[in-house]
């Protein structure tokens, strides 16, 4: 079963008489950030449940960024120049972690390897950028 979660908002603020104002009710504190260096963050996973989670997270702290579960299109989307940094979530083989780290390497884009929850996501992101 799947309940949907409110998305919180950068500028929301708690009001007692709606529940869903409050932006760390699900995802606990939340780190927003006030202005990402250019280039592009992409992530990469192969859970879509998970996935959708990630995505959720960093929209909600400021973090515009392309997930992907389709390692081909990832690779065709890398050559482009646009990303900054490449997220590659912990249930990703080894075998395609080598392949996406080696293209990285190629093309000057920074590699985080993620392994927690989506929730401490943003701020390994906001690190790696610096």
């Amino acid at each position: 079963m799947t309940l949907p979660l409110p998305l919180p908002t950068a500028h929301s603020h708690s009001d007692e008489s709606n529940p869903n104002s409050n932006p760390n009710r699900y995802f606990g504190r939340v780190l927003y950030l006030a202005a990402m260096p250019a280039g592009q963050v992409y992530f990469f996973g192969r859970n879509a449940a998970m996935m959708a989670l990630v995505d959720q997270q960093l929209k909600a702290t400021g973090i515009q960024a392309v997930g992907y579960m389709d390692e081909r299109n990832l690779l065709k989307d890398l050559a482009t120049g646009a990303c900054r940094l490449l997220v590659i979530g912990g249930g990703v083989e080894e075998e395609a972690r080598v392949r996406l780290r080696a293209a990285c390497a190629e093309l000057n884009i920074l590699v985080l390897e993620h392994h927690g929850g989506p929730g401490q996501l943003a701020a390994q992101i906001g690190q790696a950028l610096g």
